[in-house]
């Protein structure tokens, strides 16, 4: 009896600390697809200043992931943390001006963008960056 009380104590136990670790860590979630719960716990973050929750958070809006799609809540997401210096938020955020994702296309703001991620590194921003360049120089890049 005592044994099946135990194990009874240890299931609870157990899914208790899943739900608890569910709930509060939104990468995870994300990586499972439970985007709704990954996109509370993102806000969470970013109202902490999380440039990586602010990064996912434009991901979300802009796929339209467990939610409808937003581009303009997209763009202020990957602005906010664009702007603080997130290589992936200058790449996508260069990208939506590139292509003209829910807005006008802009190649001088997507050049701004992608020309940020590509000093630090970021392998598409660089390519993207290089067609958008190509034989030109920044400053006569029109739209």
């Amino acid at each position: 009896m005592m044994s099946h009380i135990k194990t009874g104590i240890f299931i609870i136990m157990a899914a208790g600390l899943f739900a608890c670790s569910k709930s509060s860590d939104p990468y995870a979630a994300y990586k499972n697809g439970d985007f709704d719960t990954a996109r509370k716990g993102f806000i969470s973050l970013a109202e902490r200043g999380d440039l990586n929750a602010l990064t996912h958070l434009g991901v979300i809006y802009q796929i339209g992931l467990d939610t409808e799609k937003n581009y303009a809540m997209a763009a202020k997401y990957y602005e906010e943390a664009a702007s603080k210096g997130n290589a992936p938020a200058q790449y996508n955020l260069g990208l939506m001006h590139y292509e003209g994702i829910g807005m006008a296309k802009d190649h001088k703001k997507a050049f701004k963008w992608l020309s940020l991620a590509a000093e630090q590194e970021h392998s598409k921003a660089k390519k993207l960056l290089g067609h958008l360049v190509g034989n030109r120089k920044g400053s006569q890049i029109t739209d």
